[in-house]
Protein backbone atom coordinates (compact mmCIF):
# COMPACT_ATOMS: atom_id res chain seq x y z
CA UNK A 1 0.00 0.00 0.00
CA UNK A 2 1.34 3.44 -1.11
CA UNK A 3 1.02 6.45 1.01
CA UNK A 4 -0.79 9.27 -1.05
CA UNK A 5 1.08 12.52 -1.29
CA UNK A 6 0.69 15.40 0.48
CA UNK A 7 -1.38 16.75 -3.09
CA UNK A 8 -2.92 13.94 -3.90
CA UNK A 9 -4.12 14.06 0.05
CA UNK A 10 -5.15 17.82 -0.27
CA UNK A 11 -6.94 17.15 -3.69
CA UNK A 12 -9.07 14.19 -2.05
CA UNK A 13 -10.05 16.51 1.63
CA UNK A 14 -11.50 19.17 -1.52
CA UNK A 15 -13.32 16.18 -3.00
CA UNK A 16 -14.68 14.55 0.89
CA UNK A 17 -15.71 18.38 2.27
CA UNK A 18 -17.17 19.21 -1.64
CA UNK A 19 -18.97 15.88 -0.92
CA UNK A 20 -20.48 16.46 2.83
CA UNK A 21 -21.48 19.93 1.59
CA UNK A 22 -24.08 18.70 -1.44
CA UNK A 23 -24.70 16.12 1.27
CA UNK A 24 -26.28 18.29 3.77
CA UNK A 25 -27.92 20.21 0.86
CA UNK A 26 -29.69 17.15 -0.16
CA UNK A 27 -31.49 16.66 3.22
CA UNK A 28 -32.27 19.56 3.97
CA UNK A 29 -34.24 19.74 0.05
CA UNK A 30 -35.30 16.27 1.24
CA UNK A 31 -37.11 17.48 4.38
CA UNK A 32 -38.23 20.46 2.74
CA UNK A 33 -39.85 18.50 0.28
CA UNK A 34 -41.20 16.29 3.26
CA UNK A 35 -42.33 18.94 5.24
CA UNK A 36 -44.32 20.71 2.17
CA UNK A 37 -46.15 17.30 0.91
CA UNK A 38 -47.17 16.69 4.81
CA UNK A 39 -48.46 19.93 4.50
CA UNK A 40 -50.18 19.84 1.42
CA UNK A 41 -51.93 16.56 2.42
CA UNK A 42 -52.99 18.08 6.12
CA UNK A 43 -54.66 21.32 4.28
CA UNK A 44 -56.70 18.74 1.90
CA UNK A 45 -57.82 16.72 4.62
CA UNK A 46 -58.96 19.70 6.58
CA UNK A 47 -60.99 21.04 3.57
CA UNK A 48 -62.42 18.03 2.41
CA UNK A 49 -63.35 17.51 6.05
CA UNK A 50 -65.36 20.82 6.42
CA UNK A 51 -68.11 20.03 4.49
CA UNK A 52 -69.67 23.64 4.63
CA UNK A 53 -69.26 25.48 1.18
CA UNK A 54 -70.78 29.27 2.01
CA UNK A 55 -72.40 31.44 -1.07
CA UNK A 56 -75.56 33.23 -2.02
CA UNK A 57 -76.32 31.09 -4.96
CA UNK A 58 -76.21 27.54 -6.05
CA UNK A 59 -77.07 25.45 -8.74
CA UNK A 60 -77.58 22.05 -9.48
CA UNK A 61 -77.24 20.90 -12.92
CA UNK A 62 -77.91 17.52 -15.10
CA UNK A 63 -75.56 15.63 -17.23
CA UNK A 64 -76.47 17.88 -19.64
CA UNK A 65 -75.69 20.94 -17.80
CA UNK A 66 -78.86 22.27 -17.70
CA UNK A 67 -79.46 23.98 -14.34
CA UNK A 68 -82.30 21.29 -12.47
CA UNK A 69 -82.42 23.22 -9.33
CA UNK A 70 -81.54 26.58 -7.83
CA UNK A 71 -80.93 27.91 -3.98
CA UNK A 72 -80.43 31.19 -3.28
CA UNK A 73 -80.17 33.80 -0.55
CA UNK A 74 -80.25 37.58 -0.65
CA UNK A 75 -80.52 39.97 2.23
CA UNK A 76 -83.83 39.46 3.09
CA UNK A 77 -85.20 36.59 1.32
CA UNK A 78 -84.25 33.08 0.52
CA UNK A 79 -85.89 30.59 -2.41
CA UNK A 80 -85.31 26.83 -3.52
CA UNK A 81 -86.66 26.89 -7.42
CA UNK A 82 -86.69 23.04 -9.18
CA UNK A 83 -86.56 23.22 -13.10
CA UNK A 84 -88.08 19.42 -15.48
CA UNK A 85 -85.74 18.39 -17.85
CA UNK A 86 -87.19 20.71 -20.17
CA UNK A 87 -85.84 23.87 -18.23
CA UNK A 88 -89.49 25.04 -17.13
CA UNK A 89 -89.47 25.99 -13.11
CA UNK A 90 -92.13 23.36 -11.52
CA UNK A 91 -91.65 24.54 -7.62
CA UNK A 92 -90.50 26.95 -5.81
CA UNK A 93 -90.41 27.42 -2.04
CA UNK A 94 -89.11 30.60 -0.20
CA UNK A 95 -89.19 33.03 2.36
CA UNK A 96 -90.57 36.34 0.89
CA UNK A 97 -89.04 40.05 2.53
CA UNK A 98 -90.75 40.37 5.93
CA UNK A 99 -90.04 36.76 6.95
CA UNK A 100 -93.60 35.39 4.85
CA UNK A 101 -92.76 31.65 3.81
CA UNK A 102 -94.50 30.91 0.42
CA UNK A 103 -94.81 27.65 -1.67
CA UNK A 104 -95.46 27.45 -5.50
CA UNK A 105 -96.45 24.91 -7.89
CA UNK A 106 -96.39 25.20 -11.76
CA UNK A 107 -98.14 23.37 -14.43
CA UNK A 108 -95.47 22.03 -17.63
CA UNK A 109 -96.87 25.29 -19.57
CA UNK A 110 -95.58 27.47 -16.49
CA UNK A 111 -98.60 28.42 -14.96
CA UNK A 112 -99.76 28.78 -11.08
CA UNK A 113 -101.81 25.42 -10.18
CA UNK A 114 -101.09 25.55 -6.74
CA UNK A 115 -100.00 28.33 -4.15
CA UNK A 116 -99.66 28.60 -0.64
CA UNK A 117 -98.53 31.46 1.38
CA UNK A 118 -98.43 32.33 4.80
CA UNK A 119 -98.34 35.93 5.84
CA UNK A 120 -99.12 37.08 9.25
CA UNK A 121 -102.48 37.75 8.71
CA UNK A 122 -102.94 33.94 7.52
CA UNK A 123 -102.82 31.43 5.86
CA UNK A 124 -103.96 30.95 1.98
CA UNK A 125 -104.21 27.95 -0.40
CA UNK A 126 -105.22 28.68 -3.64
CA UNK A 127 -105.76 25.74 -6.42
CA UNK A 128 -106.33 26.69 -10.21
CA UNK A 129 -107.03 25.00 -13.01
CA UNK A 130 -106.05 27.41 -16.06
CA UNK A 131 -107.27 26.14 -18.76
CA UNK A 132 -110.85 26.05 -16.91
CA UNK A 133 -110.41 29.45 -15.39
CA UNK A 134 -111.33 27.80 -11.88
CA UNK A 135 -109.89 28.59 -8.65
CA UNK A 136 -110.58 27.19 -5.20
CA UNK A 137 -109.36 29.22 -2.33
CA UNK A 138 -109.31 28.22 0.96
CA UNK A 139 -108.72 31.02 3.31
CA UNK A 140 -108.85 29.84 7.18
CA UNK A 141 -110.64 32.51 9.96
CA UNK A 142 -113.03 32.77 12.34
CA UNK A 143 -115.76 31.72 10.01
CA UNK A 144 -113.83 29.40 7.35
CA UNK A 145 -114.76 30.31 3.77
CA UNK A 146 -114.03 28.46 0.71
CA UNK A 147 -114.36 30.26 -2.96
CA UNK A 148 -114.56 28.45 -5.80
CA UNK A 149 -114.25 31.30 -8.88
CA UNK A 150 -115.39 30.41 -12.57
CA UNK A 151 -112.95 33.79 -14.80
CA UNK A 152 -114.23 36.56 -12.28
CA UNK A 153 -117.46 35.71 -10.25
CA UNK A 154 -116.47 35.05 -7.09
CA UNK A 155 -119.15 32.08 -5.46
CA UNK A 156 -118.94 30.69 -1.81
CA UNK A 157 -119.74 27.22 -1.78
CA UNK A 158 -119.16 26.00 1.92
CA UNK A 159 -119.15 27.88 5.55
CA UNK A 160 -118.97 26.18 8.44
Amino acid sequence: MTTPSPEQSADLAARVTLLERRSARLRILAWFGVVAGAGGLAWGIVGADSGVTEGRLWLARDQQGRVRAMFGVSADAVGLSMYDSSGKMRLDVGVAPGGVPGLLLLSSNGEPVATLNAPASGPTLRLVRPAESTRVELTPSAAPLVVVKKGQADSPVARQ
